[in-house]
């Protein structure tokens, strides 16, 4: 009888298939994948049933597609589905201990919003979510070991939508028996917008106007509504 053999599991995060040097990629350099699938084998049909992390990751874990396991979205865009592995579903980690397996997890866990490695026994901190865990501990004391400062966001992506304005339309609703509302637009427009305007039966909707001030460059001709 032979004796079982250690198994390493990698997954490299979200990326499409052609990004890699093994599948045709003739600009970006994967050495190390490329001789993982020079040694071993490279499947052409193997697919993933979603392109988001955390569905994608929990059908990994529990063998089940995502509209079986429930984790149909990121939990950190609240999308109504769950936020963790039902109890009842099978999990990789079950099979692999029952036969006597020590397991370790290391990196990005973000299979649910709360229960990480440790809740199936396998050892391992829990980095959740998509986002940087800039705040946990580990990491922190790293930069100190390391002499760097302390973690600091200068100019955050996520900020506050500029004030609006209500768009002018030709007529009311109520008058023209129309249910869409005037949309509003950016009082500093830098961007592309669009509004209804006129009755159902003549209105006709703006393309998707070009509004940047700096060259003053001028919105399309309005074109037929399509309905």
């Amino acid at each position: 009888m032979t004796s079982p053999r250690n198994v390493l599991f990698l997954m490299t995060d979200q990326h499409r298939v052609d990004t890699l040097g093994c599948y045709g990629n003739p600009v970006i350099r994967t050495p190390a994948l490329d001789g993982l699938a020079a040694e071993g084998a490279r499947f052409d049909r193997f697919y993933t049933p979603t392109a988001i992390c955390t569905p994608a990751r929990a059908s990994l874990f529990t063998g089940l597609h995502p509209f079986r396991h429930g984790l149909l979205v990121n939990p950190e865009r609240n999308g109504g589905g769950r936020d963790e592995v039902a109890e009842h579903h099978p999990v990789l980690s079950a099979p692999l201990q029952a036969a006597g397996y020590n397991m370790g997890h290391v990196g990005k866990w973000h299979i649910g919003r709360e229960r990480g490695p440790e809740h199936y026994g396998i050892d391992g901190e829990h980095l959740p979510g998509a986002l940087n865990p800039f705040h946990h501990p580990s990491y922190q004391q790293w930069l100190k070991e390391q002499g760097h400062p302390p973690f600091a966001v200068e100019r955050p992506v996520f900020g506050k939508a500029p004030p609006t304005a209500p768009a002018a339309a030709t007529s009311s609703p109520a008058a023209s028996g129309s249910r869409r509302r005037p949309r509003s637009r950016p009082s500093s427009p830098t961007g592309h917008w669009s509004c209804w305007t006129g009755t159902p039966a003549t209105s006709t909707t703006t393309a998707a106007r070009s509004c940047c001030p700096a060259t003053g460059t001028a919105p399309p001709p309005a074109v037929p509504d399509p309905r």
